[in-house]
C-alpha cells in the first residue's frame, strides 16, 4: 500500500467536541488500496498504524495455510485492518448524515426528536469506532485463525490442563499494550481520551459493552441510559446482532480479489441503505436498519460467504496443510521459547504476555527452520514435507445420520420464542 501526503502538513490540533474531527484545519493522509482505492484516514489513525504492534501485520496472512493453494491469497492483516477502518468510517459518517436528515424533517413537522437528538455521534465517538475498526485484528497470531483455533484445539489433545484463547480478547490486550509501550503514541491518547474512552474502543472491538469488575452477587447491572442510544454503534465493526459488519464486508471483498473469485456483494450500496432506528416504539435501544428492497443484495452476501468457506476456507487441501503447520507448532512449543525482557515464554502461554505474543507471526516457520535445536526436528520435518507438497490427505468422510423430527423443530421454535423482542409466532408460520 502506498502512501501520500495530501497538500502540506499542519499542526495537529488537540481535540476539541465543537469543532469536527476531520476538519480542514487537520492536514489529511491517503493511501491507495487494492479493493477501496484511493482512500482518506484521521491523522490520528497513522500514529497507531506506525507501531511496531500494528506493523507486525503485515507478516500475518489473512488466509492462513489457504496460500498453500491459491497463489494470489497473499494478502495479510494489516490491509484488511485499513479497509476495515475505512469502512467503518464510511458507514459511521453515512449512518450520521441519515440521522441529521431525520431530526430535521421532524423538526420541520414539528415532531419528537429528543429520542433521535441523543443518538447523535460525536467527533469522539466516531473517532473511537475508527480506532476499534483498526485494530481490531491485533491479536491475531501466526497464519491468523490457525493459531487461535487448530493450535489450541492441537494443544488441547496433548495437554489437558491448556487453556484456550480467543484472538478478540488477545486484541483488546495488545491495544493496552499497544499505548503503553509508544511513548509518543500516549501521549496522544491521553491528551484525546479518557480512561471510559478506551474502554469503548474496546468495547466496540469485542462488539458488546464488557465489565470490568464483576457485580456483587445479588445487584444488578445498571447500564447508563445514554449507552441505549448509541447501541447501534456497536454493530459497526462487531456484530452480534446479526454479523453484518464492516469487518466481512472488507474480508469478503478482499478475499474474493485474492482469491480470484467473484462476488456479487455490493457493500458500497449497502451502507448507502443504512439508517439508525429504534426496534420497537417505546425502545431506547438503536440499531442499524436497512431498507428492505436490499433483501436480494443480503442474500449475496451470505451466497459469498458460503462459497468462500467451501472452496477456500475449508478446501480439503487447506484444511490438511494448516493442520500440518498446527501440529508443527504443537512440537515446537516445548523447544522454541520465546525470549523477552521478562523470561522466555512458551507460544502456547504468549497470549498472557503481549511482548512474547507480539513476536509471532507466519515467520516462526522460518524460526525453527533455522534454529539448530535438536528438539525440533518434527517440526522440520513437517515443515518440508509441506513445502515437498508431501501433505495430510483425506482418507474419508462421513455425514450426520441424525434427522430433524417435527419435536426438534418445535424445541428450536420454543427456545427461539423465548427472546420475544427477536421473534413472534408469525415468523415460524
Amino acid at each position: 500500500m502506498e502512501r501520500e501526503v495530501l497538500y502540506e502538513r499542519k499542526q495537529f490540533l488537540s481535540f476539541n467536541e465543537e469543532r469536527t474531527v476531520l476538519s480542514e484545519d487537520n492536514f489529511q493522509q491517503i493511501l491507495n488500496d487494492s479493493i477501496h482505492g484511493i482512500i482518506k484516514l484521521h491523522p490520528f489513525l497513522f500514529k497507531i498504524i506506525d507501531t511496531p504492534q500494528f506493523q507486525r501485520l503485515r507478516n500475518i496472512k489473512q488466509l492462513g495455510g489457504c496460500y498453500f493453494v491459491y497463489p494470489g491469497a497473499s494478502h495479510n492483516r494489516f490491509e484488511h485492518s485499513i479497509g476495515t477502518c475505512y469502512l467503518a468510517s464510511k458507514l459511521a459518517n453515512h449512518l450520521q448524515l441519515k440521522l441529521e436528515e431525520d431530526i430535521n424533517k421532524m423538526k420541520k413537522e414539528n415532531k419528537d426528536y429528543s429520542r433521535l437528538q441523543k443518538a447523535v455521534m460525536t467527533a469522539k465517538d466516531k473517532l473511537c469506532i475508527e480506532i476499534a475498526a483498526l485494530c481490531h485484528d491485533l491479536g491475531h497470531g501466526p497464519f491468523s485463525h490457525l493459531f487461535d483455533r487448530m493450535f489450541p484445539e492441537a494443544m488441547g489433545k496433548k495437554d489437558k490442563d491448556f487453556k484456550p484463547w480467543k484472538h478478540e480478547d488477545v486484541s483488546r490486550k495488545m491495544f493496552d499494550h499497544m499505548i503503553q509501550s509508544n511513548d509518543s503514541l500516549k501521549k496522544e491518547f491521553d491528551k484525546i481520551f479518557k480512561v471510559k474512552d478506551l474502554k469503548f474502543i474496546k468495547d466496540l472491538i469485542n462488539g458488546e459493552v464488557t465489565e470490568d469488575v464483576p457485580q456483587q452477587k445479588g445487584s444488578e447491572v445498571v447500564e447508563d441510559d445514554s449507552q441505549q442510544y448509541k447501541k447501534y454503534m456497536f454493530e459497526i465493526v462487531a456484530n452480534k446482532q446479526n454479523s453484518i459488519d464492516v469487518d466481512k464486508m472488507d474480508y469478503f471483498a478482499r478475499d474474493c480479489h485474492g482469491l480470484g473469485m467473484s462476488s456479487n456483494f455490493n457493500h458500497l450500496r449497502f451502507i448507502s441503505q443504512c439508517r439508525i432506528m429504534f426496534p420497537f416504539k417505546d425502545s431506547n435501544q438503536t440499531t442499524i436498519a436497512v431498507r428492505d428492497k436490499e433483501e436480494l443484495n443480503l442474500y449475496e452476501l451470505f451466497h459469498t460467504r458460503n462459497g468462500l468457506f467451501r472452496r477456500a476456507y475449508q478446501h480439503p487441501v487447506t484444511h490438511g496443510i494448516q493442520l500440518m503447520i498446527a501440529d508443527a507448532l504443537v512440537a515446537a512449543n516445548d523447544h522454541l521459547p520465546i525470549v523477552t525482557d521478562n523470561g522466555e515464554v512458551k507460544m502456547s502461554k504468549a497470549f498472557d504476555d503481549m511482548y512474547a505474543y507480539e513476536k509471532l507471526t507466519d515467520s516462526v516457520l522460518d524460526v525453527i527452520l533455522m534454529s539448530r535445536n535438536e528438539g525440533l526436528k518434527k517440526s522440520k520435518d513437517l515443515i518440508h514435507r509441506i513445502y515437498n507438497r508431501q501433505l495430510y490427505k483425506v482418507v474419508g468422510r462421513t455425514d450426520p445420520k441424525t434427522e430433524f423430527t417435527e419435536q426438534n423443530l418445535e424445541k428450536y421454535e420454543e427456545d427461539l420464542l423465548k427472546n420475544d423482542k427477536q421473534f413472534g409466532k408469525e415468523d415460524f408460520k
